[in-house]
């Protein structure tokens, strides 16, 4: 299956998009929905507008039409997963800058791929939510000059989480450039406590037996192995993979430039399409992150706890920083954070906040 194609607009880095057909509708907390022929569900942020675009694999040629209304506006369109028409679809808009190359989106991401594989893949969920933060995902392709470095994958997030009894079923991507793993060959288990309750009662030859159901259970049924299917001996195991219902990813694109702070207008498109996933999925997680999975995925999360769950923000910082250590690194996130926040927030110098600069993630 192809992964998202990713186009740019004039003024910014490129992201991930899924630009077909545009259907628009005024309710952005009913739209966030998933189609039973629906693989993909990928939804992009621009300051205060929301489009929601699906994809049947076609390749996109243009960025999405800009949204220019102050309300929040999504945009829908709906195809099967399952197609196989390669026609691309009739561009909206005008192309203005053209996406770039793989080759030079690799080039990019070897550059910083010392860095990002010293980083731990994911934290804990952000309690009392059901967040969960990680380092950006890439799709193995991506490393196939550079063996010594593992990919860390969208199949290693989902199967990581699940084996410790989180079901994975969307992804937030904070980052301002393409999108570099795949989306539509993971799904989930629609009913987790069913799922799990289900596992519980099985019995495994040993742990890779165990590993190897929970890895094919979130595999997209599209793409799933019989050879693997066959291998299992036990009935009680092939009962529970015929038995559980699956959901795709849901992919969310909320484009932020790094180093710069989230704005209060993406803030609160942020919160809407989060709040707006736990009201579709209340037992289910979602996963956020930009690049290394500190700053932006820091501020953003830790606004939403302080924002929308009352939870004081040192409090807040506290559970992101436990969830994703060390937490927070650059100190003019942490200052806008408390000024954004905090009324009686007083601005200190950098020499008097103690503070040093850290820029590099």
């Amino acid at each position: 299956m192809q992964s998202p194609k990713c186009t740019s607009s004039a003024n910014s880095e490129p992201c991930c998009e899924r630009n077909a057909s545009e259907e628009t509708s005024n309710n952005s907390s009913k739209n966030l929905r998933n189609s039973s022929n629906s693989s993909v569900h990928c939804l992009t942020i621009q300051t205060s507008n929301i489009a929601i675009q699906d994809t049947n694999g076609s390749s996109p040629t243009t960025p999405p039409s800009p949204l220019y209304k102050k309300n929040l506006s999504v945009d829908t369109t709906v195809t099967s997963a399952s197609s196989s028409s390669n026609e691309n679809p009739t561009p909206s808009v005008e192309e203005t800058t053209p996406s770039p190359t793989t080759a030079n989106v690799r080039h990019n991401v070897l550059q910083k791929i010392s860095k990002w594989s010293g980083l731990d893949n994911f934290g804990t969920p952000l309690e009392p939510t059901h967040i969960i933060p990680l380092k950006t995902p890439i799709k193995t392709k991506f490393l196939e000059s550079t063996k010594k470095w593992r990919p860390f994958t969208t199949e290693d997030f989902l199967f990581g989480n699940l084996k410790s009894g989180y079901c994975v079923a969307g992804i937030v991507d904070l980052s301002n450039h393409d999108c570099i793993y795949d989306v539509d060959s993971v799904c989930s288990p629609k009913n987790p406590e069913q799922f799990l309750k289900e596992i519980g009662k099985l019995y495994f030859k040993d742990e890779e037996e165990k590993d190897t159901l929970l890895k094919y259970v979130i595999t997209s049924p599209i793409l799933r192995k019989s050879c693997i299917y066959d291998n299992f001996t036990s009935d009680e195991i092939r009962n529970v993979i015929d038995n559980t219902e699956t959901i795709p990813l849901t992919y969310i694109k909320v484009r932020l430039v790094a180093k710069e702070i989230p704005g209060e207008e993406q803030q609160v498109d942020f919160n809407h399409v989060i709040n707006d996933f736990f009201e579709k999925f209340p037992s289910h997680y979602i996963g956020v992150h930009c690049s290394y999975g500190f700053n932006r995925t820091g501020f953003i999360c830790c606004s939403y706890l302080i924002s929308e769950r009352a939870i004081p923000i040192d409090e807040a910082l506290n559970i992101f920083a436990k969830s994703k250590p060390p937490g927070i690194k650059h100190h003019w996130f942490l200052k806008a954070l408390r000024k954004r926040y905090d009324p009686n927030y007083i601005e200190l110098n950098d020499d008097e906040n103690g503070v040093s600069e850290d820029s590099s993630m």
